[in-house]
Formats: C-alpha cells, sequence, structure tokens
C-alpha cells in the first residue's frame, strides 16, 4: 500500500493486538503494568487495550488484564487506572537552536503573526538590552512593506533585529540603525544594499553580508553557548504537553569549530526525557564531499535520544528553481541537491510560504525519479498547503511527506464515520502536524487535534497525524508513535477520554502523566520529578 505522508501528524496505525509473550513458561517479571485503561494503541487495527505491561522501557504485552498477570512479579508495581485514556506520546516540530535565546518567526505566515510574536517576547524578557529574532520571510508582507515603523510601534527605545529565514537580510527599527551608526546619509558598503525611501530615508531593511554585517555586530553572541539552556528549556516544556518526540526543523550548520562545540554541549545532556530528531539546515550549493563531512558529524554525535537525521534547504523554492534547463537539459540545481543529499542518506525537508510554494516544492521532488522513489527517503515539504485530494494523490505518488498545520488539512467532499475514518483521505496518504512547539499553552498538541476535528476531520485521523504518521516521517514507526509490543513504552495519561466529551472541550484535557521509554517524566501537579535537570 503507498503512503503519502502531510506532515501534519496524521498517519496509519500499527497493529497491537493481544501480544502471545515469548518464552511463556519462564517469564521476566515487569517493573510497571497498567490495568482497567482506555488504550487507544494507534496500531494498524485501532485496537483498544485495556491492559499494558512495561519493562525495562519497553512495551512487552498489551491486551487485557488476564494476559498482564502472567508479568506480575514480587517488586512488579500494578495501577488500576480506572478507565483513564492512554495515548501514544505525541510527536511534535519544535525550533530548539536558539529557542532560548531571540524569537523564532519561522511559523509566522503574516505581518501580524511577526508583530505578535515580537510583542509577546518583549513583554516575558523586559530586561533585554537587545531584541533579536529569525525566520521572517518576504512573502509575509503582500499587504505591507518591510518598514522599521511596524517595530517601532512595538517598541522605540532598544534595537530589533530579526534576522530572514534565509539570513540574507535584516528588518529592524529606528533604534537598531541608530546603534549601528547607520543614518541617512550612510552610504551602501560593499556587497550590501541600505533600503531607502524616496526621499531618501533609511527604513529599516539592510541586504546583503556587507550590510547585514553592520546590525550583527550588535547581537550578543550567544547560540553556541546556550544551547545547552534551549535544550533543557524544552526538555522540560514538552512532557507536560504529552510530547515524547520532537523533531528540530532548523540547526544551523555553523562554519568552522562553532557547530562541534554546540554539539559536544548537547552529548553531554543524555539520558533526556524525550527523543529529539534535528535536521541541519544546508546552503543550495553543498557539495558531495560536504555531505560526507556531515554524515561523520552525525555518526558522532548521534546518542540515543537526539540525532541528526535529515536536511533543511535554507532558501525556499522560487518558479525559477523548477523546470529542467532549456540550454543544458540538466536538472536545476536545487534538485540535483535533493539527490545528493538522499544519496547520501539524508531526507530533505522543503520549507513552503504558501500555496504556489507548495506546487513548486511537489514539483520539484516528483522530478527525483524512480531510483529516489525506490530508496524511498521520505523527503517532505514543510507548512504545505493542499488544495484538494487529488494533490495527495500526488504526494502519495511521489512518497513525500507533507507537514501541514491543522487548519490547513483539505477537507474531502464525504462524509466519513468512525467506522470508514480510516480511509478518510485517498489510499496511501499519511499527514503529519506542522504544529510547531513554542512558550505558550497553545502549543499543546490537543489544541491542533481539535481545531482539525472542529473542521470534521475524524479524532482518529488527527490522533494520528500527532503520533504514528510522525513517526512514519521520521523513520521510528519500528520504534515509537504506537503502542504495541517490542516498541519503546512512549505514552501519556489523559483525565478524561477525548472519545466521549464534547469537541469544545478537547484542549481542555489535562496530561496526568508522561512516560518516556517507560520512565515518568512528568506528573501533573508535580513540581519535580527525580531525574529532572538543572541550567
Amino acid at each position: 500500500m503507498k503512503r503519502l505522508v502531510l506532515i501534519l501528524y496524521c498517519f496509519s496505525l500499527l497493529s497491537c493486538g493481544e501480544a502471545i509473550p515469548q518464552n511463556s513458561s519462564s517469564l521476566v517479571p515487569a517493573q510497571l503494568i497498567l490495568e482497567n485503561a482506555y488504550i487507544y494503541t494507534l496500531d494498524k487495527s485501532r485496537s483498544v487495550a485495556s491492559a499494558m505491561v512495561i519493562r525495562d522501557g519497553y512495551i512487552v504485552y498489551i491486551g487485557d488484564e488476564q494476559g498482564a498477570k502472567k508479568y506480575i512479579g514480587p517488586d512488579t508495581k500494578v495501577e488500576n487506572l480506572q478507565g483513564k485514556l492512554i495515548l501514544p506520546g505525541f510527536i511534535q516540530g519544535a525550533k530548539i537552536a536558539g529557542s532560548a535565546f531571540g524569537i523564532d518567526l519561522h511559523a509566522g505566515n503574516t505581518v501580524d503573526d511577526y508583530r505578535r510574536a515580537v510583542e509577546v517576547y518583549i513583554q516575558e524578557n523586559p530586561d533585554q538590552q537587545v531584541v533579536v529574532g529569525s525566520g521572517w520571510r518576504p512573502q509575509a508582507f503582500s499587504d505591507h512593506k518591510i518598514h522599521k515603523e511596524i517595530l517601532d510601534q512595538i517598541n522605540d527605545l532598544i534595537p530589533i533585529i530579526l534576522v530572514s529565514a534565509d539570513g540574507t537580510s535584516i528588518w529592524t527599527n529606528s533604534e537598531g540603525l541608530a546603534a549601528a551608526g547607520i543614518d541617512n546619509d550612510t552610504k551602501n558598503p560593499l556587497n550590501g544594499f541600505i533600503a531607502k525611501n524616496e526621499d531618501g530615508i533609511a527604513i529599516g531593511l539592510l541586504r546583503g553580508r556587507g550590510a547585514t554585517e553592520l546590525l550583527q555586530k550588535l547581537i550578543p553572541d550567544k547560540r553556541s553557548t546556550d544551547y545547552h539552556k534551549d535544550i533543557l528549556r524544552i526538555n522540560s516544556l514538552a512532557p507536560s504537553w504529552g510530547v515524547t518526540t520532537l523533531y528540530e526543523t532548523n540547526t544551523p550548520l555553523v562554519s568552522g569549530g562553532k557547530l562541534m562545540t554546540i554539539l559536544d554541549k548537547f552529548s553531554d545532556l543524555e539520558p533526556l526525557d524525550l527523543r529529539v530528531r534535528s535536521s541541519f539546515t544546508v546552503l543550495p550549493d553543498m557539495t558531495a564531499a560536504q555531505f560526507r563531512t556531515l554524515q561523520a558529524l552525525t555518526k558522532r554525535y548521534s546518542g540515543e535520544d537526539f540525532r541528526i537525521g535529515s536536511v533543511s534547504i535554507s532558501t525556499p523554492v522560487s518558479p525559477n528553481a523548477v523546470g529542467h534547463s532549456s540550454e543544458t537539459g540538466k536538472l536545476p540545481a536545487i534538485i540535483q541537491l535533493v539527490e545528493r543529499a538522499n544519496i547520501h542518506n539524508f531526507p530533505v525537508q522543503l520549507y513552503v510560504h504558501n500555496r504556489v510554494g507548495t506546487e513548486l516544492a511537489l514539483g520539484v521532488l516528483l522530478q527525483l525519479g524512480d531510483m529516489a522513489k525506490k530508496r524511498n527517503p521520505r523527503n517532505s515539504i514543510f507548512n504545505a498547503t493542499i488544495a484538494d485530494a487529488d494533490e495527495l494523490q500526488k504526494f502519495a505518488k511521489g512518497k513525500i511527506v507533507a507537514v501541514v498545520h491543522p487548519s490547513k488539512i483539505p477537507l474531502q467532499k464525504k462524509n466519513f464515520n468512525v467506522e470508514n475514518s480510516k480511509h478518510f483521505f485517498p489510499e496511501g496518504v499519511t499527514l503529519v502536524s506542522g504544529y510547531v512547539l513554542s512558550s505558550g499553552r497553545e502549543s499543546s498538541p490537543l489544541f491542533g487535534i481539535q481545531s482539525g476535528v472542529e473542521r470534521n476531520i475524524p479524532l482518529e485521523v488527527m490522533l494520528e497525524t500527532f503520533t504514528i504518521n510522525g513517526a512514519y516521517a521520521h523513520g521510528l514507526e519500528s520504534e515509537t508513535g504506537s503502542l504495541e509490543k517490542d516498541k519503546w513504552a512512549d505514552f501519556i495519561v489523559l483525565d478524561r477520554n477525548l472519545f466521549q466529551i464534547p469537541v469544545s472541550e478537547i484542549h481542555k484535557a489535562n496530561i496526568l502523566r508522561t512516560y518516556y521509554k517507560g520512565r515518568l517524566v512528568y506528573e501533573f501537579g508535580s513540581d519535580k520529578l527525580p531525574n529532572e535537570k538543572s541550567p
């Protein structure tokens, strides 16, 4: 069966059923048995179990209480959950690098999104002397000009320095220009451009390395030293929302020794309280030799919980990037880059901003040919905007993962009930959630799940997008994403059954406990767990 991956965290579930214990004549006792629960396994059969047995971090049995009794020993802890809902741990995207320093604008789609992010950050960090952020895109300014006045309205007393998603431009306020010594008489530096209006007044936009360096010298150099703090922040925050796996979409590929310093600091943090799958950000001219270097870095710095396994292309897909060259007949550079990455076993993530970008990125990945499809690298399009079921079929044909925000999941023409909800999308389609973790409770996957169900998407499908589909997208479907024998015991316990409450109350459900690899990493009402780390 073909599989289409739309990274909204929706996907088909793996089978669980009632497992038959190995070596049943001499069973090894378990550490933990949960019984009298409503366990929605997210397996292929969408089974519901009532008991789960955990030993050494793995699920060794899932089925009913009678079968679980075989694993009880003198030190086994047996808990009656009184019918509470158990789900697989959620899988969600996050901007980890720099999350403890600066503003992440990558998830924003409009100028208002950027404005709100800056306002919230300044409110939460009132002592900040320089406000730094990154991730804005020119396409978001369709109804506005990139201008210092937008930022001046937020704060004109401290420099606000916002770097574009591709790193080539900076948007700043009046105080930022003044602090950098830029006025109306400042000439364009070598390899740089200072945007001015018709009256010769600098408007707060700088392009090119020569110009952006004037502002970058004002930015505190905290990225490498704060990565340790970034991880600790995410590590302490995500489990409270039931997240057991995060995928990092934008790890900067820094030249020289700085990147190794960052990764060295990170490697000291294991074991973590969640799984992190990170993605290097690469330039369009990345060579085969550089990809081999990346492979070496991946092996050197990947641990049990943290691994770098994919690459993100730093520049958005543009109309000029798609299509064969009429002069040379060669594939365009971006397609060559994707193939080069896939050959070196790196899935590629293409970030798009809108509907046009989705079409272009889809066109790029569909040109990879049969060899790429046989490798099934699970290339993905982030922030995809899908038009309809016909376009979903194209994703399925190209074995392309589509990472989609719940609000952008295409609705189908027919009404589907629970019994046939597994066929809500065309055969072979897999959606993965593009919901991104940030600093507010609104980032909880439960908000994203509710928003999808409110659009008449079955709850079962929405749960897939935040669990097994995300696992498949990152090559983890044999380890996590569903509750099955021999998989890691990554799961959550909720205070109410999502299948039995009004849709409007889904986001109000509390995560009572989060388990990662069989270990309790979060408990509702607990201020500090035994293995909580300090910065």
